[in-house]
């Protein structure tokens, strides 16, 4: 359950800045733009998880602009964000930022990751 509310409220944050978010995979034939992400726990232990997440922001055509103006947006929501819930603690780091280049050289991708620690509250 607590991880589903760490889904949520990522998810929540993500949609601030991009109408169209999914977990892990987009469906086949997600309209542009769109964002993708996923946790990956790292380690674990004393009441102390800490994950990966892992941020994809893509858009297709010529322009980079507005993909990197999504982009921006979830830096600045995430990079030092906190948050206190009835589950857990939570505080989220930028890690990186880069883009990627596909052999379909219109889809514009950028990848953001940030270190998530995580304390479950008993």
């Amino acid at each position: 359950m607590e991880t589903n509310n760490l889904r949520t409220l990522v998810r929540t944050k993500l949609l601030a800045r991009s109408t169209r978010v999914y977990y892990g995979v987009a469906p086949a034939g997600a309209e542009y733009p769109y964002t993708v992400f996923e946790l990956k726990e790292l380690s674990s232990g004393d009441g102390l998880s800490l994950q990966e997440l892992e941020v994809h922001v893509l858009d297709y055509g010529t322009e980079s602009a507005p993909a990197e103006d999504t982009a921006d947006g979830i830096q600045a929501d995430l990079d030092h964000f906190q948050a206190l819930t009835d589950d857990f603690e939570v505080s989220i780091y930028k890690e990186r930022r880069q883009p990627l280049y596909e052999d379909d050289k219109q889809i514009i991708r950028r990848r953001l990751t940030f270190q998530v620690r995580l304390y479950w509250r008993s």
